[in-house]
């Protein structure tokens, strides 16, 4: 019979309600399952979006919003990822540039609150800070301990901001790394 300690038992469970709400969240459509994009989408918006709308969340928060399952800003008539098109995104990065503006309108910054005064922003944090291990799971680089369980008692977030942390950091996980790696 194998024998678990109670802290790893606790983790376990925390580990498993972090997935269980991010399961929740990804069926319930509140958040776009995690998946792979062609390119670092932050890289390409600072490259040709930032000097005129600064950074990507942050202008997704305040000037966009999601309606009937679409991205609307100010002119809520106008279809703001066919407008990607031709406004510096191109046919081929307005899909991924719109999902992902899609997702941080949606997404509280708790981020920005908790987290920017050491870690500037989540793009930098997703390219220099975490990997995937072998089986899939988000870790810190530094100690490989699984995100979740590292952002337990990181930040003093609070047990929703948790995972909403965690959900964004999975998410730029993938908006960063092009390839899914």
């Amino acid at each position: 019979m194998h024998v678990t300690s109670a802290p790893k038992l606790r983790s376990q469970g925390r580990r498993t309600w972090l997935v269980a709400v991010a399961v929740t969240l990804t069926i319930a459509g509140m958040m776009p399952a995690p998946r792979a994009f062609a390119v670092d989408l932050h890289a390409f918006w600072d490259s040709r979006c930032a000097s005129c709308h600064r950074h990507a969340g942050e202008f997704a928060r305040n000037h966009l919003k999601v309606k009937e399952g679409r991205l609307a800003g100010r002119k809520p008539d106008r279809d703001v990822c066919a407008f990607l098109v031709g406004h510096g995104a191109g046919e081929e990065r307005a899909e991924e540039v719109c999902r992902m503006l899609t997702a941080q309108s949606a997404t509280p910054s708790v981020f920005k609150a908790k987290c920017a005064g050491c870690h500037e922003t989540a793009a930098d944090l997703a390219r220099t800070g975490l990997v995937r291990d072998d089986g899939g799971a988000l870790n810190g680089r530094t100690g490989g301990r699984e995100l979740g369980v590292l952002l337990e008692g990181h930040g003093k977030l609070e047990p929703g901001e948790l995972a909403i942390v965690v959900e964004t950091l999975l998410r730029v996980y993938f908006e960063v790394h092009g390839t899914g790696k």
